[in-house]
């Protein structure tokens, strides 16, 4: 596939997946079946591999933040099957994140991910997210002073 189709396979993933309410029906179609995400949240840890893996995570951070609001920014780098995309993640923190129960509090995340796309769809993620700044918006983690 060529760049301008592999950017708006991932531009799909986060207008219909991460902005507001995900539209679930989309995942068979835009997530490979053997998708492997190459990060750690504080929801899950290590997420199943497929759409299944990112259907958990997409449900994780939506409990959390239903109030939910993900942009991204113009794909700034594609070199072959690769895509590099930096995001804004806002939203209320008002249930469960993982083990961190609400705290009501409102977070802006910024992060990059990396995204590899094989054969029309999403086959693997790396996501670069400021986990730290988000803790510490939520106030369950400060640094020394």
């Amino acid at each position: 596939m060529g760049r301008e189709q592999n950017v708006a396979i991932v531009e799909r993933v986060f207008g219909g997946l991460w902005h507001g309410a995900s539209k679930m029906e989309m995942l068979e179609e835009l997530i490979a079946p053997d998708h492997v995400f190459h990060f750690h949240s504080p929801i899950n840890p290590i997420p199943e591999t497929g759409p299944k893996g990112y259907r958990q995570v997409l449900e994780g951070f939506a409990a959390a933040f239903p109030d939910n609001l993900a942009t991204i920014e113009p794909v700034t780098v594609s070199e072959g099957d690769f895509i590099v995309n930096r995001w804004l993640f806002e939203g209320t923190h008002l249930g469960p994140l993982g083990k961190i129960p609400p705290t009501g509090k409102k977070v802006s995340i910024e992060g990059l991910d990396i995204t590899r796309i094989a054969k029309g769809k999403v086959a693997e993620t790396w996501v670069y997210a400021d986990n730290l700044g988000m803790l510490m918006q939520l106030g369950v983690v400060t640094l020394p002073t």
